[in-house]
C-alpha cells in the first residue's frame, strides 16, 4: 500500500477502538467516591481544628448552617471545580485518574500520545454536560462514535483506550502517578474545604 507525500501512514499507536460506556462509568464512579471521601475527611479535620483553636482561645466555637442554600450552592460549585482539577491534573500528567488506573484504561490523543493539560481540562469540564439525564448524553454520543468518544473527548480530541494498548513510552512511572495523584487530590481537597473555612471564620 502506497501513501502520497502529503499523507502519513498510520502507526501502531493510533487508537482504533475506544473503551465502552460501562467500564468508564465504573471508573468515574470510583473517582467520585474518592472525591467525596476526601471532601468529607478534610472537612471534618478542618472543622475540628478550627473548633479546637477557637475554643482554646476562649471564643465561641463557630457554627456553619449547612441548611443555608447559599452555603450549599457555593460549596457545590467549589467542590465541582475541585473535581475538574483532579481529573485534569491526573489525566494530563499521567493519562489516568485512580478510577481509570484501577479499571485498566488510559486517556490519549488521536495519535495515541499523552494529552495536554488544556485537552484534559476541556474533557473534565464537559463531563458535566455529558452527565445530563444520568449520562444519557454521554451514552448517545459514544454510541455514535467509532472510538466511543463522549462530547468531552470529541471537543478535546481524546480517546479512552485500554492501558495495554498504550505504548510504554507514553505511560509515566508509578512514582509519577503517586505524585500526580497527590497533587490532584490536594487541589481537590483544598477547594472543597475552602467554603468551610470561609463560613466558619466569617
Amino acid at each position: 500500500m502506497e501513501f502520497s507525500q502529503y499523507s502519513e501512514p498510520p502507526t501502531s499507536t493510533t487508537p482504533e477502538e475506544g473503551v465502552g460506556f460501562i467500564v468508564r462509568a465504573v471508573a468515574k464512579t470510583l473517582d467520585l467516591i474518592l472525591h467525596n471521601l476526601i471532601g468529607v475527611g478534610l472537612g471534618l479535620l478542618v472543622g475540628i481544628g478550627i473548633g479546637v483553636l477557637t475554643a482554646a482561645s476562649g471564643q465561641a466555637v463557630p457554627e456553619v448552617n449547612d441548611e443555608d442554600l447559599t452555603i450549599r450552592l457555593i460549596s457545590g460549585v467549589v467542590a465541582t471545580i475541585g473535581f475538574i482539577f483532579y481529573n485534569a491534573i491526573c489525566e494530563a500528567y499521567y493519562g489516568a485518574t485512580l478510577g481509570k488506573l484501577l479499571l485498566g484504561i488510559h486517556v490519549v490523543d488521536r495519535k495515541g500520545e499523552q494529552i495536554s493539560f488544556g485537552s484534559a481540562f476541556v474533557r473534565a469540564l464537559v463531563f458535566f454536560i455529558d452527565q445530563f439525564f444520568f449520562g444519557i448524553v454521554a451514552y448517545l454520543s459514544m454510541k455514535g462514535s467509532a472510538l466511543q468518544q463522549r462530547l468531552g473527548d470529541k471537543w478535546a480530541g481524546t480517546v479512552v483506550v485500554k492501558r495495554s494498548e498504550v505504548q510504554s513510552s507514553e505511560i509515566p512511572s508509578g512514582c509519577m502517578f503517586i505524585l500526580v495523584l497527590l497533587i490532584g487530590l490536594l487541589f481537590d481537597g483544598i477547594l472543597q474545604v475552602l467554603p468551610i473555612v470561609f463560613f466558619m471564620m466569617s
